[in-house]
């Protein structure tokens, strides 16, 4: 699955994705095409794992609490982020349009 390829290579991790959390539409911009964002979720990590960055991919690699993570990211990022721990929560798969959440 291109979901755990991606991950590892970027963080040298190895995981199964599991459930489908959001599928975020990304619009057309003047510099690219439209296109779909899926965000999943996969089994728990050991706490601790090692982490390896992939130079010109990762500026950093964090472990953060859920509340920490959100508080961190950008504001596209954060809601992302809070709308797939919700999913996560109530067991259910959302939709993201330009900021606009449907679950």
């Amino acid at each position: 699955m291109a979901a755990a390829r991606e991950v590892e290579e970027e963080t040298g991790l190895v995981v199964m994705p599991s459930r489908l959390l959001v599928v975020e539409h990304l619009a057309r911009t003047s510099t690219g095409a439209s296109g779909l964002r899926f965000i999943f979720d996969a089994a728990p990590i050991s706490p601790g794992a090692h982490l390896t960055k992939q130079d010109g991919e990762v500026s950093d690699l964090l472990w953060l609490p859920p509340d920490q993570a959100v508080q961190r990211h950008v504001s596209r990022g954060r809601n992302r982020l809070e709308v797939a721990l919700s999913a996560l929560s109530n067991g259910t798969t959302a939709y993201i349009d330009d900021y606009s959440t449907l679950r």
